[in-house]
């Protein structure tokens, strides 16, 4: 391949894929540039920068850099592929990549980032404290900071799945559904009714709770920041379902911060590349059984005193005459006196709502 510059041929600047090896004068004004190596496609160099790059968020904080084979399990070397852990900084940072757009990111910070400079959470140690009595409680500004981002984070999942624009009220129960609309949530091949809605309940806040052990302390810590990660998981589902089937769809990911989904459609963009990576690891976390239960067990600790039991996900055709409905309804059992090891999700009717009560204890 031969190209005739316009100027002198060592002012030529080639294009980035091509190293200086690749290019050879052949006279005053021919260069011959050599083609038969391989360079990555676009698609190729996009999964390098999402995945090949990404630095573990994990307490050692070092980036790990896999090597090219792994010994299989009889020892045959195989092509090591890196898997992104699913931590709430790799997730988010994923909700913002989707987004694109810097004023929707902005937007999207208010609900998923941090308390720190860099957007990051901050240290267990930062957010409790150790009272009078020797037991460990969260510090009051860092309760109202976990209230707060658990009912923001949940409404605009609802919001989205309703396509219901908030005023300003902002996500408090009785000023927004909460229900979501079953349609919008197969639309979205989303399976469950998310725990996180349960902070949702008119005027819930996070309950001044003591602990004995600064374990107990940040177990109670970890169980916000798991929400808080699959909430985002469940919100990046939404957008790039509002992003990819456009006015079409059911979904509005843009109505908790105002936006008419013709206006979210026309900040995020189109879907590319990034999209469909994204996507692609993200519905792994979102049908993946045990994360699901996770996030169960996170909301179910976290909600209050005593750790819920079960949570009814019922199933209503006759809320609206669009279509179905989904409702959440935690409960916990009055004779219960020890902590569930985990809670459990029961699907149910409200025709089956009573007896399905009798059967688990009122």
């Amino acid at each position: 391949m031969s190209i005739t510059p316009a100027a002198d041929p060592m002012s030529y600047v080639p294009n980035p894929y091509f190293s200086a090896d690749d290019i050879y004068p052949i006279n005053d004004t021919t260069v011959l540039i050599d083609l038969s190596r391989d360079t990555p496609s676009p698609q190729a160099l996009l999964a390098a920068e999402i995945f090949d790059n990404w630095s573990d968020t994990s307490e050692a904080g070092d980036k790990y850099v896999p090597d090219d084979y792994v010994a299989d399990a009889d020892g045959t070397l195989v092509p090591f592929e890196p898997e992104l852990r699913y931590t709430l900084q790799n997730v988010v940072d994923r909700t913002y990549l989707v987004a694109g757009d810097g004023a929707l990111k902005g937007n999207l910070a208010v609900f998923f980032g941090g308390t720190e400079h860099d957007g990051r959470y901050a240290p267990y140690e930062s957010c409790y404290t150790q009272l009078r009595n020797g037991q460990y409680s969260i510090r009051p500004h860092y309760r109202k900071f976990f209230s707060d981002r658990l009912v923001g984070c949940a409404g605009l999942i609802a919001t989205a799945l309703n396509d219901q624009h908030v005023d300003n009220r902002s996500f408090h129960a009785g000023f927004i559904s909460v229900t979501v609309s079953a349609a919008a949530m197969k639309e979205s091949n989303i399976h469950f009714t998310p725990s996180i809605l349960l902070f949702l309940s008119r005027g819930w806040m996070v309950p001044a709770r003591e602990f004995t052990t600064t374990a107990e302390i940040k177990q109670h810590i970890d169980h916000f920041f798991s929400i808080i990660c699959f909430a985002a998981a469940l919100y990046t589902k939404l957008m790039i379902t509002t992003i990819r089937l456009g006015t079409e769809s059911l979904c509005n990911a843009g109505a908790g911060i105002g936006m008419s989904k013709g206006e979210f459609i026309g900040q995020a963009g189109c879907p590319n590349a990034y999209t469909d990576f994204v996507e692609s690891w993200i519905d792994k976390m979102l049908n993946d059984v045990k994360y699901v239960h996770d996030a169960d067990d996170a909301a179910g600790a976290f909600f209050g005193e005593r750790p819920i039991t079960y949570l009814l996900d019922v199933e209503d055709s006759e809320d609206y005459h669009d279509g179905w409905t989904m409702t959440l309804l935690p409960h916990t059992p009055h004779e219960t006196t020890t902590n569930a090891p985990f809670t459990q999700r029961i699907r149910t009717t409200p025709a089956k709502l009573g007896l399905q009560l009798a059967m688990i204890g009122f």
